[in-house]
């Protein structure tokens, strides 16, 4: 298999390391949906708005820099700088284009779901994509900055802090994820399936995710999340 150092495209070096079929006449519902693992509820309407206006904007070059300046190079073997980039400019992207905003500093509230759910390790923060921004087909490598780790240990987690709105949209596989509403919590098998977002909607679009080691607190905050109708938060 292609070593992360010298893969020429993230798209490539994603897609064979996955199990993924990457057939748009088959529908594996291993693969091709997104998990629901429940539901946040509470008020933080003024918190999100302020979060969204201290986004940053950032490129495929320039979207994992925090971690950078945070935890150094070696914790940004995900990024795959060179490869990604190439990807953009062989599809006709321009590689400079705002993909989405970045909040690294989170409020108080969505500090609370990070920690409630309790993911060890993890990375966090606000992605907001505006309308007209996108991020490429990829498949993710959260997996090359956790050495050691069994990938199954690993998972990434997404709440949507708004209502679905007409334009909004992800896409796992050949699934469309929309109709969420604000507090929905999800989560998909991020090592094998190739992932799509953007906006073309007419406001922001906003997710939290969270991405570490599941520990025995995470798996009691899944248990409870799976048999509450909400948390409140």
């Amino acid at each position: 298999m292609e070593d992360y150092k010298t893969a020429k495209s993230a798209w490539e070096f994603g897609k064979n390391r996955s199990s993924y079929h990457f057939d748009t006449k088959i529908t594996d519902m291993r693969w091709d949906t997104v998990q629901g693992l429940g539901k946040f509820s509470g008020n933080w309407a003024e918190e999100l708005e302020q979060q969204i206006a201290d986004s940053v904007p950032v490129n495929i070059a320039t979207r994992r820099n925090q971690w950078q300046r945070d935890r150094g190079i070696e914790h940004n073997k995900v990024k795959l700088h060179t490869a990604e980039t190439n990807d953009f400019i062989n599809v006709g992207a321009d590689p400079e284009m705002t993909i989405f905003r970045v909040q690294h500093d989170l409020s108080p509230t969505f500090q609370k779901m990070v920690e409630a759910i309790g993911l060890e390790q993890n990375e966090s923060r606000l992605h907001v994509q505006y309308p007209g921004e996108a991020f490429l087909g990829h498949v993710d490598r959260f997996d090359l900055n956790y050495p050691g780790v069994d990938q199954d240990d690993l998972m990434r987690i997404g709440i949507m802090l708004k209502d679905y709105e007409q334009g909004h949209f992800f896409q796992f596989g050949n699934h469309l994820y929309q109709h969420w509403r604000a507090g929905d919590i999800h989560t998909f098998d991020y090592r094998h399936v190739p992932h799509y977002t953007a906006n073309s909607g007419l406001s922001p679009r906003v997710t939290l995710f969270t991405t570490g080691i599941i520990t025995d607190k995470t798996r009691a905050f899944l248990k409870q999340a799976r048999h509450a109708t909400e948390i409140q938060i």
